[in-house]
């Protein structure tokens, strides 16, 4: 029949392992083409290992011989897990095997144990889960399977014990999140009353909804906090880009509209944050919402915009792309010929041919370093042709800018200094005599004022700010706590002794 179109089963961001479970479940013809987003991981390894497993059964002959390879799979990964083992001997295998004689039932005892043993054994080696090296020692081709198997032996052998001693293991997160997806939500208040916790890790939460999406109160609980610490301006900003981040993991559709808000009401990091995570959460309301950035008064919130759209694989996003090519803003109409040449369709190597021959200087320049980006014979014809003949200069890595020659800042030239001091109706002396205003600001009133005024200190390295700096060091805001070490970092440094 025919192959299934590679949207079918990819999508920018899905693991490789996600996508190759996604075109073996096609390929088979186990289920109608679903997109990507509409299907969970624990259900393609379920539906997967079905498979195999009965594949195994078939090749040998023996429909008994299912629940036997299944539970020794399980008890290799449960093993594996428990002793923090890359792999396991020949003999710790068949000691399972051997352990594990009443979840297989006959297929191992009575009269054919022996070629029913070797039979469940030789399934390490032709099912394509497992590495079996010369020794016989056995171990996973991938962590995924592993983790799997384990949820699959705790479920089997009612083990949450486990599960709760290792809580807050790293190693046990994925094993814990399929066991979750596999017994539902009741699991994990069964796995937090055990351990004796209320759901305060907000973004172990997070990861679980991820896996086991709902509308129970819990999780509205999860996306609440979590949106408060995203839109919390006086917590750090890797703290609130790593709550934005969650909020993505999550899958919730009430993320797009939190992150719509995000876009028109926060400051740059959060504006380019949420741009990211509505890329990822809703692409169809990426484009436009990116679209209108494009006159964002931050620069970076503007290339982040281009970045955000040339991630997606939909026709408008490329058309949008095309707009930002020509447009005059630089640095946003080089970040569209990037994102073109790196997408890589033919359609997008068309737009960055029109645009270098295109009348607008800052046109052709985008589009000739993004050109440079296109591994392919043509690219480099078409570029020499440009530089050799008399069409448009070729540009971009080959311009040279005179550099700036360095000197050091000084207190008085500070912008934002000057504008504080008027708004006072005072005026800031030139030079270094502008340091008392500066130690004056880093006791303002405003959290902003104060961060800026701690900055410039460690920009001059004055040691006059040390004092100051150093209580600033318990300030309320965390901001300011952290531009402070910073600043007194700075100005260790240079006055170091060599």
């Amino acid at each position: 029949g025919e192959a299934p179109s590679i949207l079918d089963y990819w999508q920018p961001g899905l693991s490789s392992m996600f996508s190759l479970l996604l075109l073996r479940r096609q390929m088979s013809n186990m289920a109608p083409v679903t997109r990507p987003p509409e299907i969970r991981q624990v259900d393609l390894l379920r539906v997967c290992l079905e498979d195999i497993i009965q594949a195994e059964a078939t090749n040998r002959d023996a429909p008994d011989l299912e629940s036997a390879v299944l539970a020794l799979w399980q008890a290799i990964a449960f093993r594996m897990l428990e002793e923090s083992a890359w792999e396991l001997s020949s003999a710790t295998v068949s000691e399972l095997l051997e352990s594990h004689r009443a979840s297989a039932g006959a297929n191992i005892s009575g009269a054919g144990s022996k070629k029913r043993a070797t039979q469940i054994l030789h399934s390490l080696e032709s099912s394509g889960l497992f590495v079996v090296n010369r020794a016989h020692s056995v171990r996973f081709l991938s962590p995924v399977w592993r983790d799997y198997l384990a949820a699959g032996h705790v479920v089997q052998h009612s083990k949450q014990s486990v599960l709760v001693a290792h809580m807050n293991d790293r190693h046990w997160a994925s094993v814990i999140g399929f066991y979750i997806a596999t017994e539902g939500t009741e699991s994990i208040l069964r796995l937090l009353d055990a351990a004796g916790q209320k759901l305060n890790d907000v973004y172990q939460a997070a990861s679980w909804m991820a896996v086991l999406p709902g509308e129970e109160q819990w999780s509205q609980n999860v996306l609440i906090r979590l949106g408060r610490s995203c839109m919390d301006a006086e917590r750090p900003p890797a703290a609130r880009q790593r709550a934005a981040a969650a909020l993505a993991a999550t899958g919730d559709p009430g993320v797009a509209t939190l992150m719509s808000q995000a876009i028109r009401q926060f400051e740059p990091a959060i504006r380019q944050v949420a741009l990211a995570v509505m890329a990822r959460v809703s692409p169809s309301e990426t484009v436009s919402a990116a679209r209108r950035l494009f006159a964002d008064s931050d620069n970076s919130v503007r290339i982040a915009a281009v970045h955000a759209i040339a991630w997606l694989t939909d026709p408008e996003a490329n058309r949008v792309l095309d707009e930002a090519l020509l447009l005059p803003d630089q640095p946003l109409s080089q970040a569209a010929a990037e994102g073109l040449a790196l997408n890589g369709t033919e359609e997008d190597y068309r737009s960055l041919r029109r645009a270098a021959t295109a009348r607008a200087f800052n046109a052709r320049r985008s589009a000739l370093v993004g050109l440079q980006l296109v591994d392919e014979p043509w690219a480099s014809e078409f570029l020499s042709k440009l530089q050799n003949g008399d069409g448009a200069p070729v540009v971009g890595a080959d311009v040279r800018h005179p550099g700036k020659r360095w000197r050091r800042s000084r207190a008085g030239d500070q912008p934002w200094l000057v504008a504080w001091a008027v708004a006072q109706g005072r005026v800031v002396p030139v030079g270094q005599a502008a340091i008392p205003f500066v130690l004056e600001a880093l006791q303002d009133s405003e959290v902003s004022t104060r961060q800026r005024a701690a900055a410039t200190l460690g920009q001059l390295a004055s040691v006059d700010g040390i004092a100051l700096l150093r209580r600033a060091l318990q300030d309320e805001s965390p901001d300011v706590r952290q531009s402070a070490y910073v600043a007194l970092a700075k100005i260790a440094r240079a006055w170091a002794p060599e």
